[in-house]
């Protein structure tokens, strides 16, 4: 297994036998066919076969956009709820692994903000189709 990173550290190209992926940055995961993992749990998946390839009958799913949720992300709750709360760094790189922590180093309010504004009117818009 070969591992080349890509420029501006933005993620990983992993050679296994013929078959090469890609593995982008996610916080402080990493995201590699539709799978979210440490660089390890991904080069393990590759060693054991890599990743299973859809077959012709196989029924499409929707597949969520980046900021679409079933549910409000209790990151951002806790984001929103709690601002100035002093986080130790065990939290902290919790945040960055689920995408919480912005290119500064600060935790982004602003995107948790957005998200609680769609997805309150998400729940207000069903409430209505339901009515």
């Amino acid at each position: 297994m070969k591992v080349k990173r890509l420029p501006d550290n933005a993620g990983y190209t992993i050679t296994h036998d013929t078959r090469t992926y890609k593995a982008t940055r996610e916080g402080g995961m990493f995201l590699c066919n539709g799978i979210l993992g440490t660089m390890r749990e991904i080069k393990d998946r590759i060693a054991a076969g890599g990743f299973p390839t859809p077959s012709a009958n196989a029924v499409p799913q929707d597949s969520p956009t980046p900021d679409c949720w079933d549910c409000l992300d209790p990151c951002a709750l806790l984001v929103l709820r709690m601002p100035n709360l002093k986080l130790n760094h065990h939290a902290m790189r919790t945040l960055d692994c689920y995408g919480w922590i912005d290119v500064h180093g600060n935790i982004d309010t602003e995107r948790a903000d957005r998200l609680l504004r769609k997805e309150t009117a998400r729940i207000k818009g069903a409430a209505n189709e339901i009515a």
